[in-house]
């Protein structure tokens, strides 16, 4: 089960055009994002290095030795801005997962990942109770993986804690972010090391006949 659950929770290239620095008109369409109210940075903090919604990251944030980051610091800034990104989307579209649906994803995980017969009770309940845990995150991450790719299309890849990965929407949605400023990367090393994920030529992707957004992952016969 742990080794399980570990695996289920490991996320020449043109990099999309960096946004103008005229502010876009107010909006409440991105996310509830007004970008004519964002404040300076805070010069007694030092200087940032970058923006998401009104708050600013700084390298404490990230845990960042220097203001050019490591690749391990760029995924760790990556996860946060995506990750926030991610969560918003999700609140503002009231994005759920209901008690049936988690209990669809634990039956589907319990028959993928069967407990030997000599295991003991405590362990099968363990078992039980982590991918409970677990369920919930995984039916609305399928969510909003759904509506990204229904909305900005793209590339989808093979991994194994997402058979059906919609790396080409996370960039577009991304893009339409930046481009809105609701968020900034402010140093372009940085900022490259932040796209370079989502940009990149994957490998194993999935042709786009294969593309199955009807129903969850863990539902259907892969």
């Amino acid at each position: 089960m742990q080794q399980f659950v570990m695996v289920l929770l490991v996320f020449g290239v043109v990099l999309p055009t960096q946004a103008a620095d005229t502010q876009p008109s107010p909006t409440n369409d991105i996310l509830g994002f007004d970008a004519s109210t964002v404040r300076p940075a805070d010069a007694k903090k030092g200087e940032p290095i970058a923006r998401l919604f009104y708050d600013y990251i700084y390298r404490s944030d990230i845990e960042a030795a220097a203001q050019k980051l490591s690749d391990d610091e760029a995924r760790r800034l990556t996860g946060k801005i995506f990750g926030h990104l991610r969560q918003r989307y999700m609140d503002r579209h009231k994005i759920i997962a209901t008690r049936d649906e988690i209990q669809q994803f634990v039956d589907a995980m319990r028959r993928l990942s069967p407990t030997d017969d000599d295991a003991s009770e405590a362990r099968k309940k363990d078992d039980q109770l982590g991918f409970h845990a677990i369920g919930e995150q995984f039916v609305k991450g399928w969510k909003l993986d759904r509506a990204l790719y229904k909305k900005y299309g793209g590339a989808v890849i093979f991994q194994q804690a997402n058979p059906f990965e919609p790396v080409g929407a996370y960039r577009g949605f991304l893009e339409e972010m930046e481009k809105a400023k609701v968020f900034e990367i402010y140093d372009p090393d940085n900022r490259q090391k932040f796209w370079h994920y989502f940009v990149r030529q994957h490998p194993f992707q999935v042709p786009a006949k294969d593309v199955n957004f009807d129903k969850p992952w863990w539902m259907q016969k892969m």
